[in-house]
């Protein structure tokens, strides 16, 4: 995994979601998500906070993927 994976899948657990069940449930949105992930140009700054306090919300101020990830949690809430 590269780090632009890596950063993907603690982003989806740290809003609850399992990485493996996104890419089968929603291929087209992980991949989305995945691609502007590793276009991003706050990847080091993800990466920091992610190391230093991962349950901080200020990367939903400039993460490009906030309203995908936000979108598929209330989307798997409502199957729930």
């Amino acid at each position: 995994i590269d780090q632009g994976d890596s950063l993907v899948e603690c982003r989806l657990a740290m809003v609850g979601l399992h990485a493996d069940a996104i890419k089968r449930e929603h291929r087209a949105a992980f991949d989305e998500i995945r691609r502007r992930c590793k276009a991003c140009s706050f990847r080091q700054s993800c990466a920091a906070e992610v190391m230093r306090d991962p349950y901080n919300l200020v990367w939903e101020a400039y993460c490009p993927n906030s309203a995908a990830l936000n979108a598929l949690v209330a989307l798997t809430e409502a199957v729930n």
